[in-house]
């Protein structure tokens, strides 16, 4: 739905959107990045810089942290993976496509934005 919005360039749709899937992920208690994804890519297709860098710093610190499934009231059930670095190796992946997907080229110039993966990339070692 969002990417239809966002091709027809029915922004304010799209951040109603955005803002509906945010409230989603968190009544369901998934992972703390996911809030974040839709409003990135309204961010990104906006080529907002500023707001786009402001979104990554909250998603890479929240990639961080682990995602404790038990202590969920829907995903109690499922056993909670040992933290063996596996919330880092989500983070690289992230860093990775922020460093070589073309919907950011137009930060690969941005100091701020090349700040934030250096800042970053040096948490995944």
């Amino acid at each position: 739905m969002l990417d239809c919005e966002l091709a027809s360039h029915n922004i304010r749709t799209a951040e109603i959107i955005a803002d509906r899937y945010d409230n989603m992920t968190r009544l369901f208690e998934l992972m703390e990045y996911s809030p974040f994804l839709l409003s990135l890519q309204i961010a990104l297709a906006e080529k907002n810089a500023e707001k786009t860098i402001d979104i990554l710093r909250g998603m890479f610190d929240s990639m961080l942290k682990p995602w404790k499934a038990d202590g969920t009231a829907l995903f109690y059930h499922l056993e909670n993976a040992p933290d063996n670095g596996a919330y880092k190796n989500i983070l690289a992946v992230a860093l990775t496509k922020a460093e070589k997907d073309k919907e950011y080229t137009f930060l690969r110039n941005n100091n701020d934005f090349k700040a934030l993966l250096d800042e970053y990339r040096e948490k995944t070692i």
